[in-house]
Protein backbone atom coordinates (compact mmCIF):
# COMPACT_ATOMS: atom_id res chain seq x y z
CA UNK A 1 0.00 0.00 0.00
CA UNK A 2 1.31 3.47 -0.81
CA UNK A 3 2.04 6.12 1.79
CA UNK A 4 -0.86 8.21 0.47
CA UNK A 5 -3.32 5.31 0.82
CA UNK A 6 -2.09 4.63 4.37
CA UNK A 7 -2.47 8.32 5.23
CA UNK A 8 -6.06 8.33 3.95
CA UNK A 9 -6.81 5.12 5.84
CA UNK A 10 -5.46 6.57 9.11
CA UNK A 11 -7.44 9.79 8.57
CA UNK A 12 -10.66 7.81 8.03
CA UNK A 13 -9.94 5.69 11.10
CA UNK A 14 -9.51 8.86 13.17
CA UNK A 15 -12.78 10.32 11.87
CA UNK A 16 -14.65 7.11 12.70
CA UNK A 17 -13.10 7.02 16.18
CA UNK A 18 -14.16 10.63 16.84
CA UNK A 19 -17.66 9.84 15.61
CA UNK A 20 -17.92 6.85 17.97
CA UNK A 21 -16.67 8.98 20.86
CA UNK A 22 -19.29 11.65 20.12
CA UNK A 23 -22.01 8.98 19.97
CA UNK A 24 -20.89 7.49 23.28
CA UNK A 25 -20.94 10.90 24.98
CA UNK A 26 -24.43 11.59 23.60
CA UNK A 27 -25.73 8.27 24.93
CA UNK A 28 -24.22 8.89 28.37
CA UNK A 29 -25.77 12.37 28.56
CA UNK A 30 -29.18 11.09 27.48
CA UNK A 31 -29.04 8.19 29.93
CA UNK A 32 -28.13 10.55 32.76
CA UNK A 33 -31.02 12.84 31.88
CA UNK A 34 -33.39 9.88 31.80
CA UNK A 35 -32.22 8.71 35.22
CA UNK A 36 -32.89 12.18 36.66
CA UNK A 37 -36.44 12.33 35.28
CA UNK A 38 -37.38 8.70 35.81
CA UNK A 39 -38.18 5.76 33.59
CA UNK A 40 -41.75 5.40 32.29
CA UNK A 41 -43.52 2.14 32.93
CA UNK A 42 -46.80 0.54 33.93
CA UNK A 43 -48.27 -1.96 36.34
CA UNK A 44 -48.32 -5.44 34.87
CA UNK A 45 -51.35 -7.67 35.28
CA UNK A 46 -49.72 -10.90 34.12
CA UNK A 47 -49.94 -12.50 37.56
CA UNK A 48 -53.45 -11.36 38.43
CA UNK A 49 -52.16 -10.20 41.82
CA UNK A 50 -53.31 -7.10 43.68
CA UNK A 51 -50.50 -4.55 43.32
CA UNK A 52 -49.99 -2.39 46.39
CA UNK A 53 -48.24 0.98 46.54
CA UNK A 54 -46.31 1.03 49.84
CA UNK A 55 -44.95 3.98 51.82
CA UNK A 56 -41.59 2.18 52.23
CA UNK A 57 -39.86 -0.70 50.40
CA UNK A 58 -41.28 -3.39 52.68
CA UNK A 59 -44.27 -5.74 52.59
CA UNK A 60 -45.14 -4.61 56.13
CA UNK A 61 -45.05 -0.87 55.29
CA UNK A 62 -48.20 1.22 55.19
CA UNK A 63 -50.21 0.68 52.00
CA UNK A 64 -50.92 3.96 50.23
CA UNK A 65 -53.27 2.53 47.61
CA UNK A 66 -53.99 -0.38 45.29
CA UNK A 67 -52.71 0.15 41.75
CA UNK A 68 -54.85 -0.90 38.82
CA UNK A 69 -53.49 -3.12 36.08
CA UNK A 70 -51.88 -1.13 33.26
CA UNK A 71 -51.69 2.01 35.44
CA UNK A 72 -49.00 4.38 34.20
CA UNK A 73 -46.11 5.17 36.51
CA UNK A 74 -42.59 6.53 36.53
CA UNK A 75 -39.78 4.59 38.20
CA UNK A 76 -37.55 7.03 40.09
CA UNK A 77 -35.40 4.71 42.22
CA UNK A 78 -34.84 1.09 43.20
CA UNK A 79 -33.82 -0.70 46.36
CA UNK A 80 -33.26 -4.28 47.39
CA UNK A 81 -34.72 -5.34 50.75
CA UNK A 82 -34.37 -8.94 51.95
CA UNK A 83 -33.42 -10.08 48.42
CA UNK A 84 -36.57 -8.50 46.98
CA UNK A 85 -36.28 -5.69 44.42
CA UNK A 86 -38.53 -2.67 44.95
CA UNK A 87 -39.11 0.31 42.66
CA UNK A 88 -39.88 3.76 43.95
CA UNK A 89 -42.55 5.07 41.61
CA UNK A 90 -44.59 8.16 40.96
CA UNK A 91 -48.23 7.50 40.04
CA UNK A 92 -51.41 9.55 39.79
CA UNK A 93 -52.14 8.31 43.32
CA UNK A 94 -48.82 9.62 44.64
CA UNK A 95 -45.29 8.41 45.27
CA UNK A 96 -44.40 5.13 46.93
CA UNK A 97 -42.77 1.73 46.56
CA UNK A 98 -43.97 -1.28 44.58
CA UNK A 99 -42.50 -4.75 44.09
CA UNK A 100 -40.46 -4.63 40.88
CA UNK A 101 -41.95 -7.87 39.58
CA UNK A 102 -45.27 -6.02 39.09
CA UNK A 103 -43.75 -3.27 36.94
CA UNK A 104 -42.91 -3.29 33.26
CA UNK A 105 -40.58 -0.47 32.25
CA UNK A 106 -40.68 0.98 28.77
CA UNK A 107 -37.60 0.49 26.66
CA UNK A 108 -36.48 2.90 24.01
Amino acid sequence: MSKKALSILWTLTGIVALGLLALTITIVIQTGALAETGIPGQVTDSTGAVVLLHAEPSRTATVITILEAQAALTVTDSQREDDVLWYQVQTEAGQGWVLARYVVVETQ
